[in-house]
């Protein structure tokens, strides 16, 4: 049963619950081993700190982005092509809601700008991931809209980068991305989800978040490390049979309860009281 019910619940249940080591954990369990950008692909403040919001008041948007692939095929240029920048304003005006700018291909010049950014912004795109660089760093920092990239360098595309094609398959690091897949990303890197597992993943992912907060709170309450993963590592075997988090620890409860009935040991007794403590107090304090 899914946690949302359009496509923004969806993205702000990202945005707010997750984040990309889960996500890729989850991945890696459904056999997507190798769904990670390249590691210096980074949020553009980790890459100029120090920039702030044009709006002083408003909330910080540019350390995480969740969106659709809009996949965009580039290539260098040496000279002053028959058309600047190739199809790179097709791309653009193309952009849809909620959708974000992929793009990789061409390595001798900045990728993306201000002017780029705006164009995005006002089609109603929700970020770009660049295989290259970016530039106009104040301008685009300003603009709290998240642009993750390799580096920011100055050096102008027009004649040195055009745009080839666009929503068409994409190779990034050990990554291959199709439009339509679903990207998501934060200080830690960017994961691609592929579009028909998406729901699952999400579904799962947002169970282990949970998941991991219990556990942390187990440990927190005096559980040892080695006791705690095995219990995480038995609540994620169930973790795609129980979708919603209330059925999930009531079962953990209810399976340490027949545990003592049976006289089964999967931890010692001060353990079990601790981890059910954790269980039920985190239970209370969300049905307030």
């Amino acid at each position: 049963m899914m946690r949302w019910n359009n496509e923004e619940e969806m993205f702000f249940a990202m945005k707010e619950k997750l984040y990309t080591p889960v996500v890729g954990d989850i991945l890696d369990t459904m056999g997507y081993s190798h769904q990670f950008l390249p590691p210096d692909i980074r949020p553009l403040p980790a890459l100029a700190p120090g920039y702030g919001v044009a709006d002083s008041q408003e909330e910080d948007h540019r350390w995480k982005l969740a969106g659709f692939a809009c996949t965009v095929l580039e290539h260098d240029v040496f000279g002053q092509p028959q058309k600047p920048f190739g199809l790179l304003t097709e791309a653009l005006d193309q952009l849809k809601a909620n959708e974000i700018y992929v793009a990789t291909g061409a390595h001798n010049s900045a990728l993306w700008g201000e002017l780029l950014t705006t164009t995005a912004r006002m089609r109603g795109a929700v970020g770009a991931v660049l295989d290259g660089y970016t530039r106009d760093t104040p301008q685009v920092l300003g603009m709290n809209w998240p642009v993750f990239a390799r580096a920011c360098w100055a050096q102008d595309s027009s004649i040195r980068t055009s745009v080839c094609d666009f929503r068409c398959p994409l190779e990034i690091g050990q990554v291959t991305i199709h439009d339509g897949d679903l990207v998501f990303g934060d200080i830690d890197g960017v994961v691609i989800i592929p579009k028909d597992i998406h729901i699952q993943v999400l579904e799962k992912a947002l169970i282990k978040a949970e998941g991991e907060k219990t556990v942390r709170k187990a440990i927190e309450s005096g559980m040892s490390s080695t006791e705690a993963f095995e219990i995480r590592d038995f609540m994620m075997r169930f973790a795609g049979l129980f979708s919603l988090n209330f059925l999930y620890k009531s079962f953990i409860m209810a399976f340490f309860h027949l545990c003592d009935r049976i006289k089964v040991k999967i931890c010692n007794v001060p353990d079990r009281e601790r981890i059910r403590n954790v269980l039920y107090l985190e239970r209370s304090s969300r049905d307030e």
